[in-house]
């Protein structure tokens, strides 16, 4: 062994494994600017607004799953009550074509709009499921 070599396994592997650089961070982040303008644009009506901030409604999540093959899934719905009021927490899960998976989390109370179930509509599970 050379004066310049060590017997450590892990001399030569990089903190953080296929870390992209700055320029393709940057380029990458810059694309999925560009994709969800192009979505925004096309879809106003899945844009609501509420206390003067911009939320993405359901249609605009359907449409993103369908268009890059992510299957969604409710994994866990609790009803909850608070200070006289009772309502629904759900965490739904999405799962890329890679199998990467992200969960996302909700909550929303009776006294927001209900379906006929008297279930929240915020909460609704969707009718199909968004296959690759």
């Amino acid at each position: 062994m050379s004066e310049n070599e060590t017997d450590n396994p892990i001399r030569d592997v990089a903190i953080i494994p296929d870390a992209p650089s700055a320029i393709a961070a940057r380029e990458a982040l810059t694309t999925y600017q560009e994709i969800q303008k192009v979505f925004d644009e096309k879809m106003p009506d899945a844009i609501m607004e509420i206390r003067g901030k911009k939320f993405r409604k359901k249609s605009y999540w359907r449409a993103i799953a369908t268009a890059f093959h992510v299957d969604c899934t409710v994994v866990g719905v609790e009803r909850i009550e608070a200070d006289g009021d009772w309502g629904y927490t759900a965490v739904a899960r999405a799962t890329a074509p890679d199998g990467r998976t992200s969960d996302g989390d909700g909550a929303c109370m009776a006294s927001e709009k209900t379906d006929r179930d008297g279930r929240p509509t915020s909460m609704r599970q969707p009718a199909a499921k968004h296959r690759g």
